[in-house]
């Protein structure tokens, strides 16, 4: 007997298929990245260099997730429960980096700075515990009289306590991204309602995240179907938030067949759920971009 932890593993051809629509898929995405980074490269004014880097480099961190969600999901299993916390974190990263592209850069300019305050504040940290004090310091440190720090701490500093790094909250990133692009700001809405609860849920630890992922039913053929839910959700939200940020950085930053290949190929993998008048409209939006890239 084996001491290691082990969970069951369950494989439909539903599962197998939609995995390789993702392998595949997250190919093509990481193609799309190569463009918006040597884009970067192209622009002397220091803010349009700026977004290209903070966008590309968010692209490049969803892709990065998006290779842990599909690591875990290989097969149905109780993994997929971390795969939801990391679809979240993909969606977000997505919608973050869409509205990022949306202004001229200052934005991107802000997300900088706010790393760069981040990184000074917490190069010192300080924890009590009772009597005892631990200090913990890290390095290479950033010296306070550095010019990038200064304004740093001007635009982030309020007291002791911090500002956020933007202050809309993800309903205002939507309206933004709504009012350039209302498909873009579809495809990011559809996934609020889908995943974003039951994922908080799960990230937090809560019980009812624990009723929501195992559906309190424990007869195999239920465990395989919902695992199956769970499963489809994860790729949905892949495959939105990429739609998503497709068709924003198509129309803002990166007019490229690339970015227009991201966007058919997520609708294309989403067609076989759909009801056939969705699908018929999904369709021709992909046949669209198809023929245009």
């Amino acid at each position: 007997m084996s001491d290691r932890l082990r969970v069951d593993q369950y494989d439909t051809d539903e599962t197998r298929a939609t995995s390789e629509e993702l392998e595949r898929f997250s190919g093509e995405l990481n193609k799309a990245a190569v463009p918006l980074i040597l884009a970067s490269l192209d622009h002397k004014n220091e803010n349009n260099r700026s977004q290209y880097r903070v966008v590309s480099a968010q692209l490049l961190s969803a892709i990065n997730t998006l290779g842990s969600i599909l690591e875990l999901s290989k097969m149905l299993s109780l993994h997929l429960k971390d795969s939801i916390a990391l679809a979240r974190i993909f969606y977000e990263t997505c919608l973050t980096a869409a509205f990022i592209a949306l202004d001229d850069g200052e934005r991107a300019e802000r997300a900088e700075l706010y790393s760069v305050y981040k990184t000074f504040r917490s190069q010192t940290e300080v924890q009590k515990a009772g009597l005892h004090m631990l200090k913990v310091e890290r390095s290479p440190r950033l010296r306070r009289d550095d010019p990038r720090v200064k304004e740093a701490l001007a635009m982030f500093s309020n007291g002791k306590s911090s500002r956020v790094c933007f202050p809309e909250t993800r309903d205002d990133m939507m309206n933004a991204i709504i009012a350039v692009d209302s498909t873009s700001g579809l495809y990011f809405g559809g996934i609020e309602g889908m995943i974003f609860d039951v994922s908080s849920e799960i990230i937090h630890g809560s019980y009812h995240g624990y009723a929501l992922f195992h559906g309190l039913r424990n007869r195999e053929e239920n465990i395989v179907d919902n695992l199956q839910a769970h499963f489809e959700s994860v790729a949905f939200t892949i495959w939105l938030s990429s739609s998503g940020l497709a068709r924003m950085l198509g129309k803002k930053m990166a007019p490229t067949k690339e970015m227009q290949t991201i966007e058919s190929l997520a609708l294309t993998g989403l067609l076989p759920y759909l009801p056939a008048d969705v699908a018929s409209t999904l369709a021709g939006i992909a046949k669209l971009n198809l023929r245009n890239s």
